[in-house]
């Protein structure tokens, strides 16, 4: 009777010990999970956002040697664009609140094209606000996906 006891006892702890460890690693793999969810959202939109910010950069170099660029840069800005409002609408719920406000400043930013002859009355503004929103965004990933090393 007491070699069965002994054989429950062990048994129970080997049972309990064997959920408590299951429960623990399920969370575990949730947990990097979310978190590889979270960087390959922000590495998405900073990627976006440096491309805008490129386009405005070389492009602005190049307005006076083609006549026809203005209408290109504004379709390719556009096109640009809309990947980071994307990129904001899928990965509103893994952003933080602060970093959804600063990419739904930049969508929302507009500015007439009407009558632009200058490229600095596009540049000027909208260069402003990319590099703006990119440095945000990037100081934001920073804090936001930082790892605790106490559980390292």
């Amino acid at each position: 009777m007491d070699i069965a006891i002994e054989l429950i006892k062990i048994g129970s702890v080997g049972v309990l010990s064997g959920v408590f460890g299951a429960f623990i690693a399920l969370r575990r793999y949730k947990h990097e999970k979310w978190w590889e969810m979270r960087v390959h959202a922000y590495k998405t939109v900073i990627e976006s956002l440096s491309d805008i910010v490129a386009i405005y950069e070389e492009r602005n170099k190049n307005w006076e040697h083609s006549p026809r660029e203005p209408e290109n840069i504004i379709q390719e800005l556009r096109v640009a664009r809309e990947k980071v409002r994307k990129h904001r609408d899928t990965g509103a719920f893994l952003f933080s609140n602060d970093a959804e406000a600063a990419l739904t400043n930049f969508v929302d930013y507009q500015i007439d094209y009407a009558g632009v002859v200058d490229p600095s009355d596009i540049y000027g503004p909208f260069s402003q606000s990319s590099r703006k929103c990119l440095e945000k965004i990037v100081a934001l990933s920073k804090n936001d996906l930082a790892v605790n090393g106490r559980w390292l």
